[in-house]
């Protein structure tokens, strides 16, 4: 874990940039996801008192066919897409 601030000013400085480019793969989309987690550092820290946080990515999917079909052991063709959900998570007593 690590102190929000200090999130982002590694975002800022260019620090994670790798890692951005690692889990974007398209570097167009480096800087749109590096505001994107700013934002949601920035507003981690208005609506809770812990300082100490960790980020998670949740990469998206979209079936291609087999829709639902996997809820009765069935089988799905899955892709993933460049889109995902992003949480700033931090412990509580």
């Amino acid at each position: 874990m690590k102190d929000w601030k200090k999130y982002c000013k590694e975002i800022e400085s260019g620090a994670l940039d790798a890692r951005f480019l690692e889990v974007y793969v398209d570097p167009e989309l480096v800087e749109p996801n590096k505001r994107r987690y700013m934002a949601a550092l920035k507003r981690f820290s208005e609506l809770f008192s812990q300082s100490e946080v960790e980020i998670f990515s949740a990469p998206g999917r979209s079936e291609v066919c087999g829709n639902h079909t996997d809820h009765q052991q069935g089988h799905v063709l899955a892709t993933s897409i460049n889109l995902d959900a992003i949480a700033v998570a931090a412990r509580i007593d």
